[in-house]
Order: C-alpha cells, then sequence, then structure tokens
C-alpha cells in the first residue's frame, strides 16, 4: 500500500461565520493534512448528514490504481478524488489534474486545475473521458481582486454563462 506520512493537521470550517466548535458539532468542516513540504497532502470533506464524504488526495503522481483501491476499503462510502502534483505551464501558471472516482473505483469526473503561486484558481477546465475539454471555469473578480463569482465558456472558448456569488442565495 501507498505510504504517505503527514506532519500538520488543520481543520477549518465552511462557513466564514462558524467557529471550529460550532462546525464540528454541526459536522461541516474539512480536515487539511500536510506533507512535509508544507504542501497539502490530503483533504477530509466532512457533511452533517453523510460524515466523511470525500477524501481528497494531493500530490500523487499516476498512477492511481493502488490509492484508489486502498481508498475503496478504508473509507467505501466515501468519494475519492485524486490530484497530480502540478508543473508548470507555457503562461507560468501551476496545472494539476483532479479525478474524482465513483464509487466502483472508475473514474469519474476529470478536471484540470490552473492557478497561481499563491494556490488561486485561475482556470477550471472540466474534462471528458477522452481527456478533451468540455467546459472551462474562470473566476470573476471586483475592482478589488475578490473572487464574486465565476464565468463558464464552451471548449472553444466562448463565454456562454456568468454566475454571480449572490445568485446562490
Amino acid at each position: 500500500m501507498m505510504e504517505r506520512v503527514y506532519t500538520k493537521l488543520v481543520f477549518e470550517t465552511w462557513y466564514l461565520e462558524m467557529d471550529i466548535e460550532s462546525a464540528i458539532a454541526a459536522g461541516e468542516y474539512t480536515k487539511t493534512y500536510y506533507l512535509d513540504d508544507r504542501t497539502i497532502g490530503r483533504v477530509d470533506l466532512y457533511d452533517r448528514d453523510e460524515g466523511l464524504c470525500k477524501v481528497s488526495y494531493r500530490e500523487v503522481p499516476p498512477p492511481h490504481d493502488e490509492l484508489v483501491a486502498e481508498h475503496r476499503s478504508k473509507y467505501p462510502s466515501a468519494m475519492c478524488e485524486v490530484w497530480t502534483p502540478a508543473v508548470r505551464s507555457a503562461d507560468g501558471l501551476r496545472v494539476s489534474r483532479t479525478c474524482l472516482y465513483d464509487a466502483t473505483g472508475m473514474p469519474d469526473v476529470r478536471f484540470e486545475i490552473h492557478s497561481d503561486d499563491n494556490g488561486r484558481w485561475q482556470r477550471e477546465i472540466r474534462l471528458g473521458p477522452d481527456g478533451d475539454p468540455i467546459e472551462e471555469r474562470r473566476p470573476l473578480l471586483d475592482g478589488k481582486g475578490e473572487q464574486i463569482g465565476f464565468e463558464l465558456y464552451d471548449p472553444a472558448g466562448h463565454l456562454h454563462t456568468k454566475y454571480f456569488n449572490d445568485d446562490w442565495t
């Protein structure tokens, strides 16, 4: 089995207004585990109704078969997500591929995440089973650089939808 050693654990809340004790009591929080090099190694997502609902493994080079099999045996009811180590793209962004596996361990949803050196995403490209782009999501920022929503583009790069954060409330 794959051996990963985590050096630090941080609890985080889903909502800014919740303190960690309230979030844990409500069952809505994440646990983030860091590796020796201070990169994120794993993120566990908890939901009040489901408990542990997703485990996201970070910085894992392919192949992922062994890790996914181990995950299915330890956490059969939690989704399994795996991120590859980031590589630098021609435009200077860090690019990682991520895959969400279904309950049988088969790849289900794939993304390519483009982020800056601070980890802030710049593009998220949903990939089809063949690896071709299906849709691209880009952040919508206000004049202060804060994210206020996102834009969706088709594979040809044409904008088709804008979503604003206040549309979700």
